[in-house]
């Protein structure tokens, strides 16, 4: 790889985090907006951001949702709840995202 192509790549791949980042947040508001979540407490939240924050693996996020969901009806049960919600955009906006990225990056 050459210098020059270096420094353009890696401001592609900023750009991409950064609108990816946007687009979640954008994601979230509108499945709590949209979704049925029950009783879900502060700590649920805590909990699943503390998960995705020691993982890379969008798959045990998703376990650990379901999980929670076999535990407790505080995330919502099937089609529209919470849980679902997140694990379709997980499945479908986010990954689509990464791989736009990784693309952007490719030699």
């Amino acid at each position: 790889m050459s210098e020059e192509s270096y420094p353009q790549k890696e401001l592609c791949k900023q750009k991409g985090i950064r609108q990816a980042e946007d687009e979640l947040v954008t994601l979230i508001q509108d499945a709590l907006d949209k979704t049925n979540y029950g009783d879900l407490e502060e700590s649920q939240f805590r909990n699943l951001v503390r998960v995705s924050d020691t993982t890379e693996s969008a798959e045990v996020i998703k376990n650990f949702i379901r999980y929670q969901v076999g535990r407790d009806k505080k995330w919502g049960k099937g089609k529209g709840s919470l849980a679902e919600r997140i694990i379709v955009d997980i499945d479908n906006n986010i990954k689509k995202n990464s791989q736009a990225i990784a693309e952007c990056c490719q030699c």
